[in-house]
């Protein structure tokens, strides 16, 4: 032991590597053997169903495998009568088999019986080796769930039966059931075409009885949403569905039974408005309300004052257009800066609109003016155009500021350049420039 302790360095080195010329002379014998087995091995390519029988609603995994190769260009049949819920793949692994080593690469596709009928799934194919592979073809069969419309069922409806183009109307989903059921979470909603949506979260979702046909059902909102039309005529809402487990007694224990509910069609017609639109509307439509104030009364020639207006209402902001003031002679103003805007929903679970102008005003000569600012909307309640007004006109006084000859130059600057440094003030605490300066701080 003392003597290989003092072994020289050159020494060791030299027993190590006789040491390790049989393992690396073994490994290459394995790689080399591994490598022959796998190129005497033909390429295989199969499909495989869970099972080929099963009802409306019920999932099944149809995979399909490619064995001692790798492939490229994977191209899946049409799943007739089934909607893909999920693919897993491709998943890549290997193995012994009965002493010999295997490669394979699978696809797995989940999915989920839609129409009942008999279908044959085609071949999948996939390039292996320089050829294109099929695998085999699969049959799947699916059945009707025995569950009639009147046990349970859904229901898709409007709170209107006919709006104007951009009024908000709600939307809501309801399961009408005389059975228990076990539903999971998983919904599938319509595309809503022909409407701007929102998804509401604050819908009442307690369960009601109802009496239907005269029949008596629970009744319970699965979801709701807020919708804006955006073209005239009728619109057809009719492809929400979900799925649940109708539990059925077999044989003294519970067992459900899996099913797929399409909703009802709902229907709603949305009217043009009316012809002509008054000059200065605005393009809202609904419900609204409005608060006018001024930052002050009274200032000088060469100053100016910001009109600041804040809306409210349950119109789509996208139609929105701020509208110009009509200011009486001797005031200029230029075009207002958007505080702030959101949509936010209330306790009725109504969107509401919220936006705050800020219009500054200059003077261009003395005296006193009256401000009587509006905004004139699309009344959804009384079909008809409204006009937001103030109770009491603003009046504000405007008195002579110094002579532009008595100023100091150095300090002081003519009527056109205040204006431009109040609008140069109003862009430095605009979110917009804070954000663009933010960007650069970034990126630097």
């Amino acid at each position: 032991m003392l003597a290989d302790l003092f072994m020289p360095i050159h020494v060791r080195i030299s027993c190590f590597r006789a040491t390790l010329r049989p393992c690396v002379a073994v490994l290459l014998f394995c790689a080399t053997a591994f490598t022959s087995i796998f190129a005497q091995q033909t390429p295989s390519f199969s499909a495989k169903i869970e099972r080929n029988n099963l009802s409306v609603g019920n999932r099944v995994e149809v995979t399909f495998t490619l064995r001692e190769a790798t492939g490229a260009n994977f191209h899946a049949p049409q799943f007739k009568g089934c909607r893909v819920v999920s693919l897993d793949g491709p998943i890549r692994g290997g193995g012994f088999n009965n002493g010999r080593p295997y490669y394979q690469e699978s696809w797995n596709y989940t999915l989920e019986a839609v129409t009942p009928g008999t279908y044959s799934i085609a071949p999948a194919t996939i390039l292996a080796n320089g050829q294109r592979l099929a695998s085999n073809s699969l049959t799947l069969k699916i059945k009707a769930v025995r569950v009639t419309t009147s046990d349970v069922f859904l229901v898709g409806e409007f709170d209107h039966d006919t709006a104007f183009i951009g009024q908000q109307v709600a939307w809501r989903l309801k399961i009408c059931t005389t059975m228990d059921v076990q539903g999971d979470s998983e919904l599938t909603m319509p595309d809503f075409e022909g409407f701007t949506a929102k998804t509401k979260n604050r819908f009442d979702t307690r369960p009601q009885t109802e009496i239907i046909r005269n029949k008596t059902y629970n009744v319970q909102a699965l979801y709701e949403a807020g919708l804006y039309p955006t073209k005239e005529g009728s619109i057809v809402v009719d492809s929400a569905t979900r799925r649940i487990g109708v539990v059925r007694q077999q044989g003294g224990l519970s067992a459900p039974v899996q099913t797929l509910l399409r909703a009802t069609p709902a229907h709603v017609w949305i009217k043009p408005l009316p012809t002509p639109a008054p000059d200065g509307f605005a393009g809202l439509v609904g419900r609204y309300a409005w608060q006018v104030r001024t930052d002050r009364d009274s200032l000088r020639t060469g100053e100016g004052l910001t009109l600041s207006v804040h809306l409210e209402g349950t119109g789509d902001p996208q139609r929105f257009a701020a509208p110009v003031l009509a200011l009486p002679p001797g005031l200029e103003t230029a075009a207002p800066q958007v505080r702030d805007e959101d949509v936010y929903e209330n306790d009725q679970a109504t969107f509401i609109h919220t936006q705050t102008l800020d219009y500054l005003i200059l003077p261009k000569q003395a005296g006193q003016f009256i401000l009587n600012p509006q905004i004139i909307y699309f009344n959804a309640d009384s079909s008809r155009y409204d006009t937001l007004r103030l109770e009491q006109p603003l009046t504000i006084t405007v008195v002579p500021g110094p002579p532009p000859s008595s100023l100091n130059p150095d300090t002081t600057a003519s009527t056109g350049a205040r204006f431009g440094l109040e609008l140069l003030a109003r862009w430095f605490h605009s979110p917009i420039f804070w954000g663009i300066l933010a960007f650069f701080v970034l990126v630097l």
